[in-house]
């Protein structure tokens, strides 16, 4: 995801996420199979089997129309990545990160990706990365902040520009 700020503190999302409107179908059927059968304490793993289908089905939308881009060496990726040209007028940061550092949230409330980039432009990237960790650490089940799975790799770049 690329977001930009401004000098006026404003944050401007460039790119959409269309994988995480593909992740929330079956991280939403995660969060009802566990309420429906709380007493039978279902766990992370026996979740995620319940959702493989759904997950196998994104999976084969990487690359294609009505799927979403993904940087996985494909030659179709060229075809669906982001590109063009943004003034970078007024703009005092530039921010990219992968999905690792999609703060965790819960499935209700305002825009998670925002919130992400405005905890990375304030606390910078160490201190978005603490917060995922710490987030992931206290919800290893992922029933507080409902995700695919506990942890997943953090990769994230922070330029800071000088008028």
């Amino acid at each position: 995801m690329l977001f930009l700020q401004y000098e006026t503190g404003g944050i401007r999302m460039i790119t959409y996420d269309l994988l995480q409107e593909l992740d929330t179908i079956a991280i939403q059927k995660m969060a009802t199979k566990r309420a429906e059968k709380a007493s039978e304490g279902q766990d992370l793993q026996s979740l995620r089997k319940m959702v493989e289908p759904i997950l196998l089905q994104n999976r084969l939308k990487a690359n294609t129309l009505g799927g979403y881009s993904v940087i996985d060496g494909s030659t179709e990726a060229l075809d669906f990545l982001e590109r063009g040209r943004v003034s970078l007028n007024r703009v005092s940061k530039i921010l990219l990160v992968s999905d690792g550092l999609f703060l965790p949230h819960k499935l209700e409330g305002t825009e998670p990706w925002l919130k992400t980039a405005s905890l990375a432009f304030s606390e910078g990237i160490q201190g978005l990365v603490t917060e995922v960790k710490r987030r992931e650490e206290v919800d290893p089940e992922c029933k507080i902040y409902p995700r695919l799975k506990k942890l997943d790799d953090k990769t994230g770049i922070l330029i800071e520009l000088s008028s």
